[in-house]
C-alpha cells in the first residue's frame, strides 16, 4: 500500500502560505501596511483600516458620516450653562411643577420648547455660546412647557 495523504495538514500549509489570494492595503489613518483577503475586501468592503483603533480614529469628528460641524457639542454647552437651567426652572415654576399635558404634579419633569431647540439654533444660525446667550427665543419662557418624561416622548423627534 502507498502512502496515505495527510489533507488535514496539507490544507493548514496552503493557508499559512497562500498570499495570492490577498491585497497589501495601506491604512487610511496610520500608514502602516496590510494584507486584507480578496473575498472580504468585495462582501465587508475592507482594506482602509489596518485595526479597530484605527477604523475608530478614523471615523471620528468630521470624518464620520454623520458630522453636522460639532452642532452637537454646542448644543451640549448651551444646556450646561446657568441661563439653561435657570430657563428650565421659571418654565417650572410658571406651570407650578405640573406636566402642561396630563396634569400630573411633581416627579421627573422636563421642560420643552414649544419651537424646537434645534430649529431655534438653526433658524438663528447660532453657531457659538455668545450667538446662544444673544438669541431672546431661546430663554423665552412662553417657548417653553412642563411635561412629564411620557408626555414628552410625545414630541421627540426622534420617537413619535
Amino acid at each position: 500500500m502507498g502512502k496515505q495523504r495527510d489533507y488535514k495538514e496539507e490544507y493548514r500549509r496552503s493557508r499559512k502560505t497562500k498570499t495570492n489570494n490577498k491585497t497589501q492595503c495601506v491604512c487610511v489613518v496610520c500608514g502602516d501596511t496590510f494584507y486584507v483577503n480578496n473575498d472580504e475586501m468585495k462582501r465587508l468592503g475592507r482594506g482602509q483600516y489596518c485595526s479597530k483603533a484605527c477604523y475608530g480614529n478614523g471615523n471620528r469628528g468630521n470624518n464620520h458620516y454623520n458630522w453636522k460641524g460639532g452642532i452637537t457639542r454646542l448644543k451640549e454647552a448651551i444646556r450646561k450653562r446657568l441661563i439653561y437651567k435657570n430657563w428650565r426652572k421659571r418654565v417650572f415654576k410658571r406651570d407650578n411643577y405640573t406636566c402642561s399635558d396630563c396634569n400630573t404634579k411633581g416627579g421627573y419633569l422636563e421642560a420643552h420648547h414649544i419651537v424646537s431647540y434645534s430649529d431655534i439654533i438653526d433658524e438663528n444660525h447660532i453657531k457659538s455660546i455668545d450667538d446662544a446667550m444673544n438669541c431672546e427665543q431661546l430663554w423665552d419662557i412662553d417657548n417653553g412647557k412642563t411635561l412629564c418624561i411620557l408626555c414628552h416622548e410625545k414630541y421627540s423627534k426622534r420617537g413619535g
